[in-house]
C-alpha cells in the first residue's frame, strides 16, 4: 500500500534580514494545496499545487525603520499550517544596495546568426561591466540576471528567455509604444514590480544603439521630469512592451587595446539602465533649455555639437599633425551651456565621451526612484499599491527616453569607425 503523506512544511518560521529577496519553503502532501499571505511584502510564486513543491516566496527586503510581521497560511484536505513571517526594522538605508533583477528577451529570427540569438554566457558579461561602472561610482545598485521567471520556474539560462519571432527588425519607437500592432510583445514581460525587462532586436535604424522607457512615479512622490500618476502603482503588466530595447547588431562591441568605441555595448546598456531609473540626458536637445535636474552635471548644446563635429575633428587633426594624434579627451571637449568648456564623461551623455561618470545628484534620483518608484524593482520606503487612485479615469502613457543615432565623422581606424586611444 503506499503511504500516505499528511501535509507538512520544510519551516514553520522565516525571519529575513535586507539581504533576503527570495526564499524557498517545501511543501509536502498527496493532496491539492493552497496558501495565501497576510503581507503584501511576501509572495508566493504559486497559490496553489499538489504533491511535494519546494515553492519560491519574493520576499521585499524591509528598509524602513519599522519592524513588520505577517504569515502564510498552507491548506490541504481541511488540515491548516501557519508560517509566521518576520522582519526587523532597518535603521539606515544608506548602504542597502538594490539588486535589480533583469530578465533579457532575446528575439531572434535566425537561431544560426549570433547577433540575433545571442551566445549563451555574452549578456551576463556585458551586465559584469554595467554594475563596474555603477559600483566605481558608489550607487548602490547591483543588476542580476535572475534566475527564475515570474511564476517560480527556474530560467534554463539565467536572465534569459529566447522568443523566435517574424520579423528581421522592427521600429524601436513604434516597440515600446502604444501601437496595438506589438501588443503581441507584452506578453513576453515579466512582473514589471519585480524584474527590469531588456528586449534586444535588430533595430529599423542601424545608427540608434537603445532605447527605453522612463520611470514613473506616484503622484505623492514626483519628481521633476518624470510622469507622476497614480494609474501605474498596482499594475504588473502593461498591454505594450515597457523597458529596455538594445540594438542586437551592436551586441558584441568592446573595447579592446584601451580604444575607445562609441558602439561599446555595456556603456549603451548602462545608459539605458540610467533612463529607466530615472536619469534624462545630461546634455541639452533642444539648444540650452533642456534640463536633467542635476545642478552637479556639465550641459550643452547637443545638435550645435554633433553639428560641428566634424570641423571640431578637423581642425584638432591639422593642428596636432594627423587624425592619429587626436585624443578621446580632445573630441569628447564641449563648449558648455554656461560659456565653459569640459570634456563629457557622464554616462547620461552620448558620443563622443568618456561615458564612465555617474554624479552626486544622479544618485540621488536614483535613491528617489527606487525607493518610491511604481514600475520598480526592490523594496519601498511607502506601500505604493496603496496610493492607487479610486475610480479614476487616468490612463498611464509612458515617456519614452529617444537616444541620439550615432554618425561617426572624420577618418577612420579599425573596423570602420574612429577609436580614440583613451590615454
Amino acid at each position: 500500500n503506499a503511504v500516505s503523506h499528511p501535509l507538512t512544511l520544510s519551516a514553520t518560521n522565516f525571519t529575513w534580514d535586507t539581504n533576503v529577496r527570495l526564499q524557498k519553503l517545501e511543501i509536502h502532501s498527496d493532496s491539492d494545496w493552497v496558501i495565501e499571505s497576510s503581507a503584501n511584502w511576501c509572495s508566493p510564486y504559486k497559490k496553489s499545487g499538489k504533491g511535494r513543491y519546494d515553492l519560491a516566496l519574493w520576499v521585499d527586503p524591509n528598509i524602513t525603520q519599522e519592524s513588520r510581521t505577517g504569515f502564510l497560511t498552507v491548506t490541504s484536505n481541511n488540515t491548516k499550517h501557519i508560517v509566521n513571517i518576520e522582519q526587523p526594522a532597518y535603521s539606515s538605508d544608506t548602504n542597502y544596495v538594490y539588486r535589480l533583477p533583469l530578465v533579457c528577451h532575446v528575439m531572434y529570427n535566425d537561431s544560426t546568426d549570433s547577433t540575433k540569438y545571442i551566445v549563451k554566457g555574452w549578456l551576463a558579461k556585458v551586465l559584469k561591466v554595467v554594475n563596474s561602472i555603477y559600483k566605481y561610482n558608489k550607487t548602490n545598485i547591483q543588476f542580476e540576471m535572475a534566475l527564475i521567471n515570474e511564476n517560480g520556474d527556474t530560467l534554463k539560462e539565467p536572465g534569459i528567455i529566447r522568443h523566435k519571432v517574424s520579423f528581421s527588425n522592427y521600429d524601436c519607437e513604434k516597440f515600446l509604444s502604444e501601437d496595438a500592432s506589438n501588443s503581441k510583445y507584452a506578453e513576453y514581460a515579466q512582473n514589471l514590480k519585480r524584474y527590469i525587462n531588456l528586449y534586444v532586436y535588430r533595430f529599423t535604424d542601424d545608427n540608434i544603439l537603445g532605447i527605453s522607457d522612463m520611470a514613473v512615479m506616484p503622484k505623492n512622490y514626483a519628481l521633476n521630469g518624470l510622469v507622476s500618476t497614480n494609474a501605474a502603482n498596482s499594475i504588473t503588466k502593461t498591454d505594450y512592451p515597457f523597458g529596455c530595447c538594445i540594438n542586437n547588431k551592436y551586441i558584441y562591441e568592446t573595447e579592446n587595446d584601451g580604444y575607445y568605441n562609441p558602439y561599446f555595448i555595456a556603456i549603451t546598456l548602462g545608459h539605458e539602465l540610467g533612463h529607466y531609473i530615472g536619469l534624462l540626458h545630461s546634455f541639452s536637445e533642444n539648444g540650452c533649455d533642456d534640463n536633467d535636474y542635476c545642478e552637479d552635471t556639465h550641459s550643452c548644446d547637443y545638435t550645435s555639437y554633433t553639428k560641428n563635429l566634424k570641423l571640431q575633428f578637423d581642425s584638432l587633426s591639422v593642428k596636432y599633425g594627423g587624425d592619429k594624434y587626436v585624443t578621446l579627451d580632445q573630441i569628447s571637449t564641449r563648449e558648455g551651456c554656461d560659456g565653459i568648456q569640459y570634456v563629457a564623461d557622464n554616462i547620461m551623455d552620448y558620443v563622443y565621451c568618456l561615458s564612465d561618470t555617474i554624479t552626486g545628484d544622479q544618485r540621488t534620483r536614483f535613491n528617489h526612484v527606487l525607493h518610491y518608484g511604481s514600475l520598480i524593482p526592490g523594496p519601498k520606503l511607502v506601500d505604493i499599491s496603496s496610493l492607487s487612485s479610486r475610480a479614476t479615469s487616468e490612463v498611464f502613457t509612458p515617456q519614452i527616453s529617444n537616444c541620439p543615432s550615432i554618425k561617426p565623422v572624420g577618418t577612420t581606424r579599425s573596423i570602420g569607425i574612429i577609436r580614440f586611444k583613451r590615454k
